[in-house]
């Protein structure tokens, strides 16, 4: 078998789950992050101020940093 693909989904899964280990990473970062990505589009959130940390797909209304990238810039 050849290697697996890397998805979008999976290194913001992956990045919740580091998060969810690191709760002191929290604590010290203290920002929401918005990812915008296009082509093709999904939006993606990494809260690191409220509720303990998480990444969810979807937007926030209000975030300290908004990134917008292609996907494939993302995955790169």
């Amino acid at each position: 078998a050849g290697p697996v693909a890397l998805t979008t989904g999976a290194t913001f899964e992956a990045i919740g789950a580091y998060v969810a280990k690191t709760p002191d990473l929290v604590k010290s970062v203290g920002n929401v992050y918005q990812f915008r990505l296009k082509s093709p589009d999904s939006a993606w959130v990494l809260d690191l101020k409220n509720g303990g940390g998480n990444v969810k797909a979807g937007t926030v209304d209000k975030a300290d940093c908004t990134l917008d990238l292609s996907d494939a810039d993302w995955l790169d």
